[in-house]
């Protein structure tokens, strides 16, 4: 393998176990559900709705959870 196609591997595997930054402004399901005081399903539910209707948009940012780095929903009224 030549130097350049080693640089990009090592560059992709380290940003592997890093979690992205999220911008101010956008939350995950679970805390919009917390901060409604609602369920989480019932929230989903608003949520899909929003989304579809363009009021809200969705965009995956990598985080940290239980189970380690994923790409997580969040939210954010546009």
């Amino acid at each position: 393998m030549d130097k350049k196609t080693a640089s990009k591997f090592a560059q992709a595997l380290g940003s592997l176990g890093k979690a992205d930054v999220i911008p101010e402004g956008w939350a995950t399901a679970r805390e919009i559900a917390d901060s409604q005081g609602v369920s989480m399903p019932h929230m989903q539910k608003k949520i899909r709705a929003l989304v579809e209707s363009g009021t809200a948009e969705m965009q995956r940012f990598k985080i940290k959870t239980s189970r380690g780095f994923y790409p997580v929903p969040h939210y954010r009224i546009k």
